[in-house]
Formats: structure tokens, C-alpha cells, sequence
């Protein structure tokens, strides 16, 4: 079941992205860039706090 629901994750995302300009796209990248930079400041900071 899991593999399904990823499969039409692929795929809805590859469609998602056809339909998108590339300022859309780029803008899409930029946000899940800086949440990605965002979680990993957060760990690090969680990992500081309890050393």
C-alpha cells in the first residue's frame, strides 16, 4: 500500500511540475529550501541544548 501511495505522489508531483513556469517552480524550490535549512538549524539546536 505504501509504494501505491508514493507511486501517485511521483507522479502527481511530475505533473504538478509540467504545468508549472520555471518562476513557479523556482519559487517552489526556494520555500522547500528554506524549511529544509529551517529543520536543520532546529536539530542542531536540539542537539547543542542537550549536550
Amino acid at each position: 500500500m505504501r509504494e501505491w501511495g508514493r507511486k501517485g505522489g511521483e507522479a502527481s508531483k511530475a505533473g504538478r511540475m509540467e504545468k508549472m513556469t520555471p518562476e513557479q517552480r523556482s519559487a517552489v524550490a526556494k520555500r522547500a529550501a528554506a524549511k529544509s535549512a529551517e529543520v536543520r538549524s532546529a536539530k542542531a539546536k536540539k542537539r547543542k541544548e542537550t549536550e
